[in-house]
Order: C-alpha cells, then sequence, then structure tokens
C-alpha cells in the first residue's frame, strides 16, 4: 500500500481483503525512502480499515537505520487527515525532587473551528493536576486560546519546599488578529 500524498507506505508477506479490511503478516511500515529506509516500524501483522483509514500494528518493532530501537506490544494509528478526538502521546519522566510524572493528553473536536485539549498530570512525589486548552477560530484571520489549570501539592512536597501555597491555579488567554 502507498499513499503518494504523503509517502507513507506498508508492504507485506502476505495480505488479504475482508471487506474493509486488509489483513497482513510480516508488515513493514515507514514515510521513508521504501528501497532505503532511515526508521521503519516491523510487526508480526497488521489490519488497515479503508474506510476509516485506521491501522492496527501487532508486535511491532521500530528499527533506525536497521537497528531495533523500541518493541510495542501494540500500535494503532490514522492515516486520515482529518481532526478526530483521542489519546495524544503520553508525556513521560523523572524528577529527583518530583519523582515519576506522566501526562495523558486527551484531544477533544469540538466543531471544524474548535477543539479542547485535557492534560492531566501526575507527579509522584509531589502531587495531581488537570490542565486544559480551548482553541477556536474566530474568523479567516483570527484565532484564540483558553488555558486553564490546577495543581495540588501533596501536604508533605509542601512543606518540605516551605511553599505559601499547595494549590497552585493558573489561565491565560490568547487572540490574535492578522
Amino acid at each position: 500500500l502507498f499513499n503518494f500524498q504523503d509517502s507513507d507506505w506498508m508492504s507485506a508477506k502476505s495480505a488479504k481483503q475482508l471487506d474493509d479490511n486488509y489483513i497482513s503478516n510480516n508488515t513493514i511500515s515507514s514515510t521513508c525512502d521504501p528501497n532505503h529506509p532511515d526508521w521503519e516500524i516491523v510487526a508480526s501483522s497488521s489490519t488497515y480499515n479503508k474506510t476509516t483509514k485506521w491501522v492496527n500494528l501487532y508486535n511491532p518493532t521500530l528499527y533506525l537505520k536497521g537497528v531495533p530501537i523500541f518493541y510495542f506490544p501494540y500500535l494503532g494509528f490514522s492515516l486520515s487527515k482529518k481532526r478526530t478526538s483521542g489519546f495524544l502521546r503520553p508525556l513521560l519522566g523523572y524528577s529527583v525532587s518530583e519523582g515519576f510524572f506522566v501526562t495523558q493528553p486527551y484531544y477533544l473536536v469540538l466543531g471544524e473551528h474548535a477543539d479542547l485539549e485535557l492534560d492531566p498530570t501526575i507527579r509522584t512525589f509531589r502531587g495531581k493536576g488537570l490542565y486544559a486548552a480551548f482553541r477556536f477560530v474566530h474568523s479567516a484571520s483570527s484565532r484564540g486560546k483558553i488555558k486553564i489549570g490546577e495543581f495540588a501539592d501533596k501536604t508533605s512536597y509542601q512543606q518540605k519546599y516551605n511553599l505559601a501555597n499547595r494549590v497552585h491555579k493558573g489561565w491565560e488567554f490568547l487572540y490574535k488578529n492578522s
């Protein structure tokens, strides 16, 4: 399968079509030159739904220049350019003072000219919070964003770092008209 517009491609050792789905074995996928890809994802099997343009890869491994970098038990993604609601890539990290942190964004399409992103976050030593960003297009020459958030520190963290407030709140309003 090859998408000439975006240079997305998939190849497989074997494939069959069942209704709107292509089911394949030993699948390779990338957006690089098919003859010499800089990166590729190799999976034991995959499905592609031609109506929804959704790809499922099973047991995929990411390769960079032929070297295996990361194994996933499952990976699903859309090849559609249409905006859709769903989970975005999580943010993961570690800080000596705040511990492990995880933010799992969720993107919600509210219409042709508006969306909302919710970003719940947990910091294991520090606390938890929720952030939100509402984005909108007002006209062909104007757009805006309203961001709000709240983070609550654990009492032990507040005392250890002598913080004046345990709960932190904020907002921001951005508007551009050109």
